[in-house]
């Protein structure tokens, strides 16, 4: 049980580098939009 949460932590700290990259992107709208038409 112990690795189940070594990996949670571990996905949480990625998640939360990739929340503040996302931050950087001047215009954030285009990632999105891009995320919206791969689905499509």
């Amino acid at each position: 049980m112990s690795c189940v949460w070594m990996a949670i932590d571990e996905s949480e700290r990625h998640i939360a580098e990739l929340k503040g990259l996302c931050e950087t992107l001047p215009n954030q709208a285009i990632l999105i939009s891009t995320l919206s038409l791969q689905e499509a």
